[in-house]
């Protein structure tokens, strides 16, 4: 979460919604101060319960896909949730990763923060002046009242990732649908990869 009293805004990160590019330009191009406690927030501290409130979504099978990555199969990341994920379903793939992330109970603190879709990320932080998507993101900041003309930059890229559409087989496409399927309607996204 990023809190800008001079800008009067305070933006909710969404896990894996360009969470690291916007903080970088916030804080360096909008007076933005990161609040504590972690990376990520979703609750609104007080001194900021009467600023513009906005965060960004992304596609949920993009998300999906980018979670696992880098989660799970990106070399150059923690992996935090591979070993968990070979002990309980023996395989690493996506689809393996979904069915993990929807079952049972969140016994780990890893599954506990992955099994969240947006729709109940963002809850505890409602409501929101403006939703901005991710796919469009250069285009819909544009419209926020506090915006100036600067670059996003793109950080924390999956480079060497292929896209994620490759990873989306109908049994993962259902998968998602049931972690997801609030996110679709709510924020305009189609069902169909």
């Amino acid at each position: 979460m990023i809190v800008s009293k001079a800008r009067k805004f305070c933006f909710v990160s969404t896990p894996k919604c360009g969470t690291n590019s916007l903080y970088a330009v916030l804080q360096a191009a909008f007076v933005g101060v990161r609040q504590p406690p972690g990376f990520h927030r979703n609750t609104i501290p007080a001194g900021a319960r009467g600023l513009f409130r906005w965060t960004v979504v992304r596609n949920p099978f993009a998300r999906a896909v980018s979670i696992w990555w880098s989660t799970v199969k990106n070399p150059k990341n923690r992996r935090v949730a591979r070993a968990e994920l070979l002990k309980a379903k023996g395989r690493d793939d996506l689809e393996a990763f979904m069915e993990w992330i929807l079952e049972g109970p969140a016994e780990s603190l890893a599954r506990r923060c992955l099994r969240q879709n947006m729709t109940d990320w963002l809850r505890p932080a409602e409501p929101f002046q403006a939703v901005l998507h991710l796919e469009r993101l250069e285009q819909e900041v544009l419209e926020l009242p506090f915006w100036k003309p600067v670059p996003l930059p793109h950080l924390n890229r999956s480079d060497g990732r292929p896209p994620w559409r490759t990873f989306i087989t109908e049994k993962a496409r259902d998968l998602v649908l049931a972690w997801a399927g609030e996110d679709f309607e709510r924020f305009g996204y189609e069902t169909a990869p």
